[in-house]
């Protein structure tokens, strides 16, 4: 279990009950899943299903904003750029 946990873009709103609530596409078993709280590391919700990677459910995932994750290459985006293929962002300009 060496790989480190991939940055999940999350869609963040107000839960009824106050706090905070992000919605995500799971990168293990594909469904949706919910988190409260706020951005961070989470361990994935799948359980124990048919075909779950039970590694990769240990080792969780990290919620991210969703509009600062590289559509390209899925990492974290700088201010304007993703440092790691060089991608900009809406605020700068596009070129995705």
């Amino acid at each position: 279990m060496s790989a480190k946990p991939p940055l999940v873009p999350a869609t963040r709103e107000r839960a009824k009950a106050g706090g905070w609530r992000l919605t995500i596409t799971c990168p293990i078993c594909g469904k949706v899943h919910t988190h409260g709280g706020d951005y961070g590391h989470r361990v994935a919700h799948c359980g124990n299903g048919p075909g779950i990677d039970q590694d990769k459910v240990t080792r969780g995932y990290y919620l991210v904003p969703k509009d600062r994750v590289c559509q390209l290459c899925g990492e974290p985006m700088g201010k304007f750029a993703c440092e790691s293929c060089d991608d900009w962002t809406e605020e700068e300009g596009s070129r995705s």
